[in-house]
This record gives structure tokens, C-alpha cells and sequence, in this order.
């Protein structure tokens, strides 16, 4: 009986993380189809901008304020169109599924990373900080990667959520030690329940925040971590919250 029960968790795991997998997928469909419903509004958007800029000659806009703040509005507006179609991007790029192997710096991950969710959690008054103590280029999957550090993120973020307070922080601090990569995501949230620790909390359909719908976030990260990049997630509770840190080595 508790054979059959093993192999049957087993299946249902497998199950769900293929449901989460095509779900991603649905995802990058869906920020595609997301990027083409804006792309036309976003052009005539910039176009406006382009003739704002070219209508002023370079002696009016010495020669009036007003002019000066037409023009750096527009810039601003410029700016702010090629932020909006580079998130979407992103977010695409990493729900896709897709996950090709290639060179990167861990500081630039974690900036694209601060880039792309920042915006998410201002929105809840959660602030995020993130540090490179030594940086290293790594040949492997980037998109993968993000995608572990986006369930963390998230997790976290529902944690803080749940306790309501106005000083939430998550602090993300990339390192190497010897040949090894660790980074470390901490909160400052209520903490991950004793008796989920240290292992079952990335179990399937185990959640320690009121907020989570599916339980099987953590268990796709660790899956990540584990298969993809042949390290290890670990979580633990600190004075002040939670902390979660992945390891894994510096491969040639």
C-alpha cells in the first residue's frame, strides 16, 4: 500500500509539473498575443513622440522653458514605451518554456530580474533589493534560472502580503564560493511554519502562504535547481523572516 501511494504521489507530481509547464507556455502565448494588441497604439504613440521632438529647432528650445519640458516629456514617454515592450518581453521569454543554454553574467540576471518584477511588487509596497558580492559568468540556462528565482519572488511576496505590514522588504544577494554560485532570497515576512521544514515544504500541493493557489511552485523551483543546474534549494527561517538558498556549481 504505501508503494502504491509513493507511485502515485509521484504521478500526481509529474502531472501537476506538466501542467505547470504547459500553463507556462499558455503564459508565453499570452504576452505574445499581449505585445501585438500593443504594438500598433504604442507605435502611433512613439511616432507622436518623434514629431514632438523633430518640431522644435534647437534655438526654441534654448530659447523657451516650456519648450524644454515638451521635449524632455517626450523623451520620457519614449522611454517608457521601450520599458513597457522590453517587460513584455521578458515576461514571455521566461513563461515560454523555452530554455536555451548560453553565456551570462549573475549580475546581469539579477538586474533583469529586479527589472522585471520591481514593478509587480511596488504595487504591493514591497521592496526589492538585490547585490552581486562577486560576480561570475556562467554558461546555462538564464530563462530557467529566472524562472526559479520568480517562484521564490513570488512566494515571497505573498507572504508579505498576508502580514499586512508597510515595511516589506525581499534582498537578493548573489556570491561564489570556491567553485560554487549561491544566492540567497530573504524576506522579512512571518516566516515558513517548523513543520514544513526543512523538506516538505517543497512538496506538491504544500504552501506555507494563505495567498498561494496551487502548492506546486517550489516543487517546480526545486525541480529547476536540481535537474537543470545540478544544485540544491534549501529554506529556513531567520530573526526576521524567511530564507531561501539555492546552490549550485560554477560549470565549465
Amino acid at each position: 500500500m504505501a508503494e502504491y501511494n509513493d507511485i502515485m504521489s509521484q504521478k500526481v507530481e509529474q502531472d501537476m509539473i506538466l501542467m505547470r509547464k504547459s500553463r507556462s507556455t499558455e503564459f508565453g502565448d499570452m504576452f505574445v498575443s499581449a505585445k501585438h494588441q500593443w504594438v500598433q497604439p504604442l507605435n502611433v504613440i512613439s511616432i507622436e513622440c518623434q514629431n514632438i521632438l523633430e518640431s522644435f529647432s534647437p534655438i526654441e528650445i534654448k530659447a523657451t522653458s516650456l519648450a524644454q519640458e515638451i521635449i524632455e516629456s517626450a523623451l520620457i514617454i519614449e522611454k517608457q514605451i521601450k520599458q513597457m515592450d522590453s517587460t513584455i518581453e521578458d515576461f514571455r521569454e521566461v513563461y515560454s518554456g523555452n530554455s536555451e543554454t548560453k553565456q551570462f553574467m549573475i549580475s546581469e540576471l539579477l538586474s533583469e530580474l529586479s527589472r522585471l518584477y520591481t514593478p509587480v511588487l511596488i504595487a504591493h509596497t514591497i521592496h526589492l533589493e538585490t547585490e552581486t558580492k562577486t560576480d561570475v559568468s556562467l554558461i546555462a540556462k538564464p530563462t530557467e534560472l529566472k524562472h526559479a528565482l520568480l517562484i521564490i519572488l513570488n512566494n515571497a511576496k505573498e507572504v508579505l502580503i498576508d502580514k499586512g505590514s508597510d515595511h516589506r522588504i525581499i534582498s537578493i544577494i548573489a556570491d561564489t564560493k570556491g567553485a560554487e554560485v549561491i544566492i540567497t532570497i530573504e524576506d522579512n515576512g512571518t516566516g515558513i511554519p517548523e513543520e514544513l521544514l526543512p523538506e516538505k515544504l517543497f512538496e506538491t500541493f504544500i504552501s506555507s502562504s494563505e495567498q498561494s493557489s496551487s502548492g506546486i511552485g517550489l516543487t517546480v523551483c526545486k525541480k529547476i535547481i536540481t535537474e537543470s543546474f545540478n544544485g540544491t534549494v534549501s529554506a529556513e527561517n531567520t530573526p526576521t523572516g524567511a530564507k531561501f538558498t539555492i546552490r549550485f556549481p560554477i560549470e565549465d
